[in-house]
């Protein structure tokens, strides 16, 4: 999917939204990029079905229309559930 057309459909799905942002080892990058999983409604668990359910950043994935982008040392929930490369 072509960036701009990603950028206008996350800013539709998620503008005006409450969101709960989960911060790994690192919450900014070397760039000061903010590093979070954004989850659409408040998870309960980890689980693999929750996850699928309610958090933006797998269900971009599994849709096929985001890329995975690591800065280490983060990434323990996306590899934990499967999603990560």
């Amino acid at each position: 999917m072509p960036p701009r057309l990603l950028i206008l459909l996350t800013k539709n799905k998620l503008t005006g939204k409450k969101v709960f942002l989960e911060f790994d080892l690192q919450p900014r990058d070397k760039y000061g990029r903010i590093l979070a999983y954004v989850w659409l409604s408040e998870p309960e668990n980890d689980s693999d079905q929750e996850v699928r359910k309610k958090m933006f950043n797998a269900q971009l994935l599994l849709q096929g229309s985001g890329q995975q982008l690591t800065i280490p040392p983060n990434a323990p929930m996306l590899k934990k559930q499967g999603l990560q490369k």
